[in-house]
């Protein structure tokens, strides 16, 4: 009779069991479907959050992001890029009410590693060295001007930001894995320019310069500052303290 008993409850709760199961069939087939549809279309303001499309100010257009770095289990960095000052605030849901299930278990962050590359700053690293030499071939020879040369420096820097900014939106297969898992980016001469340790065009005579080598020393400089602005700050959380060295060497 025991046994008997033990059956009748069994065949009790297996319809109970079944709609378990069909819901969270359901539910898994609705994040899949979600994962697997094609992205859709954002407008300038808007940004694309696990399928959710989040508005901001008209005003205010999205240049870059979001992209994820260091992930821990109560907050992550990420990087989002936007035209001009502003707030930015964020809330962070572990649990995902869709699946019913923890987006990110301790110690079991989802990364990526990229390891050198991440932009191909060529091109643009070209246009930035044309620009400053085209300006300090035009100055007298009574010196540079420290104010509108920095000026000048800080568009050769714009220069090179947009390589980030087209490349890194170009794909949406890019952009997906950028926004939804820890990125830890290394370096490689490819974010600087190719090869750009063992270039003889890259040789820097430090005790008599040509006007040449200053301003591809000063556009490498603007591109590993930009390395550190895109792609290091994802996870080093020391990022403040190594520009600010960096900031005072310069000075020096």
């Amino acid at each position: 009779m025991g046994n008997a008993s033990s059956f009748e409850t069994q065949a009790d709760a297996t319809p109970t069991q079944l709609k378990e199961e069909l819901a969270e069939m359901h539910r898994s087939l609705q994040a899949l479907s979600v994962c697997c549809s094609s992205p859709p279309v954002l407008l300038p303001n808007q940004i694309l959050l696990d399928g959710v499309i989040v508005d901001t100010r008209k005003d205010v257009q999205v240049l870059l992001g979001p992209v994820v770095g260091k992930i821990e289990f109560q907050r992550a960095r990420i990087l989002l890029e936007v035209d001009r000052r502003a707030i930015v605030t964020a809330f962070v849901s572990t649990l995902d009410a869709m699946t019913n299930s923890m987006r990110v278990e301790q110690g079991e962050a989802p990364i990526i590693l990229h390891l050198g590359g991440q932009v191909a700053m060529e091109r643009m690293f070209d246009q930035a060295v044309q620009l400053l030499l085209l300006y300090a071939d035009g100055l007298s020879g009574d010196g540079v001007d420290r104010m509108n040369w920095l000026a000048m420096e800080e568009k050769a820097t714009e220069i090179l930001r947009s390589a980030y900014r087209s490349q890194w939106t170009l794909s949406p297969d890019l952009q997906f894995a950028l926004a939804n898992a820890g990125n830890l980016m290394m370096w490689s001469d490819g974010d600087i320019y190719p090869q750009f340790s063992t270039r003889e065009e890259f040789f820097i005579d430090h005790e008599q310069p040509t006007l040449r080598m200053q301003v591809i020393r000063t556009v490498t400089r603007c591109a590993r500052r930009l390395f550190h602005e895109y792609q290091r700050q994802l996870w080093d959380d020391n990022m403040r303290q190594l520009i600010e060295r960096e900031v005072r060497i310069y000075q020096l």
